[in-house]
């Protein structure tokens, strides 16, 4: 069978090729582009979980001295501590360090010495790092490999919160108290738009294998939903329309461990004798990601 040259030149196929360059390739083209030139880290690196093709817009592994100043503050966006009544602990910078490639996040048992701390009445010093004015980014995936702080009273947190401030909105990528490793829980944080009230939704799930070990925590944000994943297993998602339509906005990302107080009613809890003598009381970070999605 022979094919007349002439069919190559003929308008439909030009036509049609024309088409194919501008809708596939010259698009693979601009995206090649961009992920050799502006994505940070190794762009060909796919998160865990969420189909589709990602390009990176955050990396930090922790193969530095100290923490990378370019990409984390010590502390929250907003301060030193958490001003809720819940709360115990103060960040102080003691407490943030970076060994062997892991990022090390500790709560201690003694009384912060920091004037700023003392001011607001904490009683225990924590540890907290935070992205605001380095990096925010409104919808994409998020993830990092992690091994939570165990103890009585304690918290492991990543979430993520308004540049500007504002709160709510709050998304928590995971929480997990160190009295029940084995537990996680996924929420999201608004305020009604009627009554200006705070309002929240929070999902949990037991996925996790030795208390003690590493897992990767993820969150895939779009405007329809906020998918949860652990290990690259999705644990919940969040649907509703009015949670998600709040959190609009560039957030910046946070790291955290902190110390409840012994309130009647409080999620957390406070510590207890054996807290600060248990074996793990340091939040221990191996890397934090972040991605867009580009198809």
């Amino acid at each position: 069978m022979t094919v007349d040259p002439s069919i190559l030149y003929s308008p439909v196929v030009r036509a049609r090729a024309i088409d194919c360059l501008i809708r596939v390739v010259i698009p693979c083209l601009i995206l090649l582009i961009v992920m050799l030139t502006v994505t940070p880290g190794r762009w060909w690196l796919q998160p865990q979980g969420p189909k589709g093709l990602w390009v990176q817009t955050f990396e930090d592994e922790f193969d530095t001295p100290t923490l990378d100043r370019l990409k984390w503050n010590i502390g929250y966006g907003w301060g030193r501590y958490n001003g809720n009544a819940w709360a115990d602990g103060c960040v102080e910078a003691r407490n943030v360090n970076v060994r062997n490639s892991q990022l090390l996040l500790r709560a201690s048992g003694n009384v912060p010495s920091d004037s700023v701390c003392a001011e607001g009445r904490k009683r225990y010093s924590t540890a907290a790092v935070h992205t605001r004015g380095q990096f925010q980014q409104e919808y994409g995936y998020f993830e990092a490999r992690i091994r939570v702080a165990r103890g009585a009273g304690l918290l492991s947190a990543f979430w993520g919160k308004p540049a500007d401030e504002r709160w709510p909105p709050e998304i928590d990528i995971m929480e997990i108290r160190g009295r029940q490793p084995e537990e996680v829980s996924f929420s999201v944080h608004w305020t009604d738009p009627h009554d200006l009230s705070e309002q929240h939704e929070t999902k949990t799930a037991q996925p996790l294998g030795p208390r003690d070990g590493f897992h990767i925590y993820g969150a895939a944000w779009t405007p329809r939903h906020i998918i949860y994943f652990v290990d690259g297993i999705e644990q919940a998602r969040i649907t509703r329309k009015d949670a998600l339509k709040a959190q609009k906005s560039p957030f910046y990302l946070i790291l955290n461990v902190e110390v409840g107080r012994d309130l009647p009613g409080n999620w957390v809890g406070g510590p207890n004798a054996d807290t600060f003598w248990a074996a793990q009381t340091t939040m221990q970070v191996d890397w934090v990601r972040a991605w867009r999605r580009a198809l």
